[in-house]
């Protein structure tokens, strides 16, 4: 029986197997593996492809949500690896139900939640799905909080004409390999249109030096390294060719499961509005499912199966699912079908099959 796999990585890199070796050979050519030129120039490429002015890379997505000026965080209940970037930073969470279509932070429950402690909301892109930014960034600037936004599933996504990332104070993004534009490892960039800010994180990822030696902040060691850099760069060149298809694979998805009642399916929307960094549907009985499909073959995945007040480090934040009742409602139903932007379009009606014949 064929495995159909969650995500095949080796797949989607192989194809720029030449063009990493060209760039593996340029790097240690020039012998500077730590903050060289490669990492400035993919800083100043994929903060122009955002259309922002600034881009600081960093180690990790998680490090990138780390550099935080705020006090109390405002962020969504279901986003569980953000809470360990803000608690880590040393601010308090302020959890937030979620929109039950979209899954992304609620906008009527954010209002109801803020204190005069909150400085701080992060809007997570969930899926690849734009989370409201026209409500969140006018409740934002009467509240007179910082928005940040996390885009670490949402490369090249857009929000009425524009790239997710251009609309906050300061932007995440991460390049772990299974996402939209994926390193070799780990990394993440910093994104800003303030050169202040800008200039404070690129401070901080490094002992909090203005000059190699001159440490005038509190700092970390948090580096993209150039290595990665380098094969970002590749890939960045081609991110709106897997972008394309990633669409193009939902939309097959959806016009073979779009009569299967027991599921809801996410929703495309205008261009680009919706990436698919995952492609999950909301399913019945959906425990059943994914043991079912794994008998058949198919791998699949649970993001995130618990809500952040239902992990054991995030006890003591004392919340209760009645806190939360849309991103409770729904939590226990969410599946993650196989998707990469190079899915065989036959795997994928292979899956839609074995869902119809579960639940006939």
């Amino acid at each position: 029986m064929k495995t159909i796999l969650f995500n095949d990585l080796q797949y989607q890199n192989i194809q720029h197997q030449t063009a990493f070796k060209q760039a593996l050979s340029l790097v240690l050519k020039r012998g500077n593996l730590i903050l060289g030129s490669e990492v400035a120039a993919f800083e100043k490429e994929f903060a122009s492809y955002v259309g922002v002015k600034y881009g600081v890379g960093v180690a990790s997505g998680t490090d990138a949500i780390m550099f935080k000026p705020t006090d109390e965080v405002a962020i969504p209940v279901n986003v569980y690896p953000v809470a360990f970037a803000v608690e880590s930073a040393g601010f308090k969470l302020k959890l937030i139900d979620v929109d039950p279509e979209t899954l992304n932070i609620d906008v009527t429950d954010l209002a109801k939640k803020i204190t005069q402690k909150t400085k701080a909301v992060i809007v997570v892109h969930l899926f690849g799905k734009t989370a409201n930014l026209m409500a969140i960034s006018a409740l934002a600037k009467k509240k007179g909080l910082v928005l940040i936004e996390d885009c670490s599933q949402a490369h090249g996504t857009q929000y009425q004409g524009k790239k997710v990332g251009s609309f906050g104070k300061l932007s995440c993004f991460s390049f772990y390999p299974t996402k939209n534009l994926g390193a070799l490892g780990d990394g993440g960039i910093v994104v800003t249109n303030d050169e202040t800010l800008a200039d404070i994180i690129r401070a901080m990822r490094q002992y909090g030096e203005v000059k190699r030696y001159e440490s005038q902040m509190e700092g970390r060691v948090s580096r993209l390294d150039e290595l990665q850099a380098a094969f970002l760069r590749v890939k960045l060149r081609k991110l709106n060719i897997d972008l394309t298809k990633r669409v193009k694979k939902a939309k097959v998805y959806i016009d073979n499961l779009k009569d299967v009642s027991e599921i809801k399916l996410p929703l495309i929307g205008k261009k680009w509005e919706h990436t698919f960094h995952l492609f999950v549907i909301k399913a019945c009985q959906r425990n059943k499912l994914q043991q079912y499909l794994l008998e058949h073959g198919i791998q699949t995945g649970i993001h995130y199966p618990l809500l952040i007040h239902q992990v054991e480090s995030f006890t003591y934040l004392q919340g209760k699912d009645s806190d939360y009742p849309n991103a409770s409602s729904v939590n226990h139903d969410l599946l993650s079908l196989p998707f990469y932007p190079d899915i065989p379009e036959a795997d994928i009606r292979t899956v839609c099959k074995a869902i119809k014949d579960f639940y006939r």
